[in-house]
C-alpha cells in the first residue's frame, strides 16, 4: 500500500509503539523484521481483509539518518548559493528561505516536514483478501517485486526498451535474448535477495567482483585463477561447487 494513503498511515500509527517486539519477529533471508497481521474491514461495504504490517527497525534507522545526511547537505548548499535554490521545489520543501536585506537569504531547517517524511522509514504494508500469513504475504510480495524490477531491467539495463530493429525476425530473436537475460537476471536478484549478498553489493557490483575471475585457455587447457574470498561467498550462495 502507498504511503501517500489514509488507510495506510492509519495501520502504521496502531502498530507504530507495540510492534517492536520479541513476539513479532519475523526473520527471512537472514534479515531481521517486525510483523502483525491484523483482519480488518475494508471500505463502506466492509470487505474482510488481511492487513499485514512490517517494520525493518534497522532499515529504518538507515534510511533516516541517510535522509538527515542528505537535507543537511541541501542547507549547506543553499546558505552558500541561496539564490541557485530559493525556487527550487525539492529544496523549498524542507528548507524555509526568508530573504535578509536587499539579495541576503536566511536558511532554516524545516524541522516537521524533514521528521514526517521520515515517519515511513522501515514500514511496509500489505494488504490481501486471502493471504493470511504475514510470511506468506511478504514472500509473494518480493516475488511481484523480482518481477516489476525484472521488467525495469529489461528496459533499461537490457535495452529493450526501444528494439531498434527493422524486421519481424530480427525483433523476434531480440525479446527472445532480452527474455532469456531477464530470466537469469531475475534469478540471480532472487539468490541475493534471499542470502543477503545485497547487505554487501549491488548486482552491478558483484557481477564486478565475478568478472575478475579469471581463466587462461592454453593448448585446449582451462587455468583457473585462484578464487578470492568474496568470490567464494557468491559462488556458495549460487551452490556452484568451487575447487579448492
Amino acid at each position: 500500500m502507498p504511503f501517500t494513503f489514509a488507510f495506510t498511515q492509519q495501520q502504521i500509527v496502531k502498530e507504530r509503539e507495540t510492534i517492536d517486539c520479541l513476539k513479532n519477529v519475523l526473520v527471512m533471508g537472514g534479515v531481521s523484521l517486525r510483523a502483525v497481521t491484523k483482519r480488518v474491514f475494508w471500505g463502506d461495504v466492509g470487505y474482510e481483509v488481511f492487513v499485514h504490517v512490517f517494520f525493518n527497525p534497522v532499515r529504518a534507522v538507515n534510511d533516516r539518518e541517510r535522509f538527515f545526511a542528505g537535507v543537511l547537505e541541501m542547507q549547506k548548499n543553499a546558505v552558500v548559493e541561496p539564490l541557485k535554490y530559493v525556487d527550487d521545489v525539492l529544496y523549498q520543501r524542507y528548507l524555509s528561505f526568508e530573504q535578509v536585506g536587499v539579495s541576503g537569504y536566511r536558511v532554516e531547517l524545516r524541522e516537521d516536514v524533514v521528521e514526517s517524511a521520515c515517519r515511513s522509514a522501515g514500514w511496509l504494508v500489505i494488504v490481501s483478501n486471502e493471504v493470511e500469513l504475514a510470511v506468506d504475504a511478504l514472500r509473494i510480495y518480493r516475488a511481484k517485486d523480482v518481477v516489476e524490477k525484472g521488467f525495469m531491467c529489461l528496459k533499461n539495463s537490457l535495452d529493450v526498451g526501444r528494439l531498434r530493429v527493422h524486421g519481424d525476425e530480427a525483433m523476434q530473436n531480440k525479446v527472445f535474448i532480452g527474455f532469456v537475460a531477464l530470466i537469469l537476471l531475475s534469478f540471480v536478484h532472487n539468490v541475493m535477495l534471499v542470502s543477503g549478498l545485497y547487505k554487501k553489493w549491488t548486482m552491478k557490483q558483484l557481477l564486478r567482483v565475478l568478472a575478475k575471475h579469471r581463466v587462461v585457455e592454453f593448448r585446449d587447457s582451462k587455468i583457473f585463477y585462484p578464487v578470492t574470498k568474496d568470490q567464494r561467498l557468491i559462488y556458495q550462495a549460487f551452490d556452484i561447487p568451487v575447487s579448492e
